[in-house]
């Protein structure tokens, strides 16, 4: 399922994001977090300090365009 999360500077999105992703991957689910390429480094960095070890297992952050090289490998290009 997507779902976009929207709000103002400091309104607490990065924080629901990250508990999103910690109630899921805690569930076995796979989650895809898909932010803008010069974000997912700091995104990773995030996930590593704010998420239990174990959900690394399951999540995958991606650029738009490691998710276009994702999508090809996955479905052909």
């Amino acid at each position: 399922m997507i779902e976009f999360i929207y709000g103002t500077y400091g309104s607490g999105k990065t924080a629901r994001i990250m508990q999103k992703i910690a109630d899921d991957t805690e569930k076995g689910k796979k989650c895809f977090l898909i932010v803008p390429d010069q974000e997912a480094l700091s995104f990773e960095r995030l996930s590593l300090s704010a998420l239990p070890n174990n959900a690394q297992l399951n999540l995958e952050i991606l650029g738009f365009s490691r998710l276009y090289n994702r999508v090809c490998r996955a479905y052909g290009g």
